[in-house]
């Protein structure tokens, strides 16, 4: 897991509710330097903070908030009384697949597989990001992750593809 998203889960901070401390106002979750940090900061052209945290105002459901913090009897939990949840897409396209992938969990990931989640779905935006591309730029290519995602045939999409 990103180190930074680690520290910020820890913390209660984690996913698209999750500002930092730096003075633009970036997400903690946006690695600077990436394709995400231009496309953020062309969505915030004053780099302002969002002073709303409510997880209500980014569409993110309680199977994302689960699948940040990697807890897998929650997320099943939710997802039996809730199926839709499984492929459900916040403000910015992400699925809780995403946010497993992102935080390099596996046992979130396969109980998303099993309840049919959709691999290769993209994120929104210029281009969108699967779950894949999210996991390799997170975690690394030799993640047990990655293997885990490369292994049911998912593809690694982007926005540089």
């Amino acid at each position: 897991m990103h180190k930074k998203y680690a520290e910020d889960v820890k913390a209660g901070r984690g996913g698209h509710e999750n500002f930092d401390t730096a003075d633009d106002g970036l997400p903690g979750y946006i690695k600077r330097g990436t394709h995400e940090d231009k496309m953020w900061h062309m969505s915030h052209p004053n780099n302002k903070k969002s002073a709303i945290r409510d997880t209500s105002t980014t569409g993110s459901t309680q199977a994302h908030k689960y699948a940040q913090d990697g807890n897998v009897e929650g997320l099943t939990e939710v997802v039996n009384k809730i199926g839709n949840l499984v492929n459900a897409k916040d403000a910015n396209g992400w699925t809780p697949l995403h946010e497993g992938a992102r935080g390099g969990f596996e046992d979130i990931v396969k109980v998303l597989v099993e309840k049919g989640a959709d691999i290769n779905e993209k994120t929104a935006g210029d281009g969108g990001m699967s779950a894949l591309y999210i996991a390799i730029e997170e975690n690394g290519e030799d993640s047990p992750i990655v293997e885990f995602l490369e292994s049911l045939g998912a593809l690694s999409l982007g926005p540089d593809l």
